[in-house]
This record gives C-alpha cells, structure tokens and sequence, in this order.
C-alpha cells in the first residue's frame, strides 16, 4: 500500500490526522482504525508527519501568494493596472513563493508514492 492510498482510507473513515507540537495526532470516530491500520500507520509515522508539514507550508505559501495578487485581481491581472500596482520586491516575492510551493509539491507527491509494508493481523496485534 502506498501513503497516499492509507491517507484517502483513513480520510474516508473520518480519520483526521494533525500534527501538534511535532507530534502526530489522530482524531477518529470509534472503529474506524482496525489494528492492521494502526500499525500502518506506525509504520509511516514519519512520513506522515513529513506530509502534513508539507502541506501546511504549501498552504502558508498560498496564503501569501493570495495576500499579494487579491483573487479578484488574477483574472485580470495581465490586462490591467493591477499588475503595474505590484512593485518588483512583490513579483519577485510571488516568483519565490511559487518556486518554492511547486518544489515542495512535487516532494509531496513523491513521499505519497513511499511504500508501506503490508503486515498481518498477528503482527498488528504483538
């Protein structure tokens, strides 16, 4: 099983993960995590961690892009004042930020292709 593919199991079970001062924290209504998923989830912990920092900084990354270029500005933002308004510190910032997000994105994307080894229910339960 890939990480991906346990993330959209344990999100379509209502698993919510969060990562709270360095430390994983699992939200899940009652059964809804079976041994077997536990220990996956034991298994990966790390890249579980690794993909939520990832994600929470690509979101501060659109966060900031948004503050810079308004939503209601990216249409039109070639075809109007909106673009000569930014100064060049601005698109230089935006030009770093989207840098950086695709980087992280693509490392995103690869850590949900890590393989998680398969373990039997014994194993889960020891």
């Amino acid at each position: 099983m890939k990480l991906a593919e346990l993330r959209e199991r344990l999100q379509g079970h209502g698993v919510v993960l969060a990562v709270d001062a360095g430390q994983l924290k699992v939200t899940a209504p009652r059964g809804a995590l079976t041994l077997a998923t536990v220990a996956a989830m034991k298994r990966c912990k790390a890249q579980l961690l690794e993909a939520l920092a990832l994600e929470a900084r690509c979101a501060a990354i659109d966060k900031r892009v948004g503050e810079l270029v308004p939503a209601a500005e990216v249409n039109e933002l070639f075809g109007n004042d909106a673009a000569r308004a930014l100064t060049e510190r601005q698109w230089k910032e935006i030009g770093d930020l989207v840098g950086e997000g695709l980087m992280l994105w693509e490392k995103l994307q690869r850590l949900q292709e890590t393989e998680i080894p398969e373990t039997d229910l014994a194993e889960a339960a020891a």
